[in-house]
């Protein structure tokens, strides 16, 4: 009976949180702009960081020539990152946003 009762205030502290954050949920709006800052700001320069990655590890396995054109290509990409997510983020966004949801049974 005690281990019973000393669960009712948790619950009750958790249902009281739900209540409140459900009332705190961001509007359909903001979501473009969280989602612009988050690809532009956390998503592409990872990605870009990778891709950097792989074209100097090419460019050490392949022949003098095809070995510069992939650290070219990889100092462009570093060199232009922000104009790339942008473009990357306008191609994304219109495929992606708004959000659709839809039931395919």
């Amino acid at each position: 009976l005690l281990q019973a009762l000393g669960a009712v205030p948790t619950l009750l502290l958790a249902g009281a949180g739900a209540f409140f954050l459900s009332g705190q949920l961001p509007t359909d709006e903001s979501f473009g702009i969280f989602f612009k800052d988050w690809f532009e700001k956390d998503y592409f320069p990872r990605v870009s960081e990778k891709l950097q990655e792989e074209l100097a590890r090419r460019a050490q396995s392949q022949g003098a020539i095809a070995g510069l054109a992939s650290q070219l290509r990889g100092w462009v990409l570093g060199s232009t990152e922000r104009l790339h997510a942008s473009m990357w983020y306008d191609l994304v966004a219109r495929r992606a946003l708004p959000p659709r949801f839809a039931d395919h049974c």
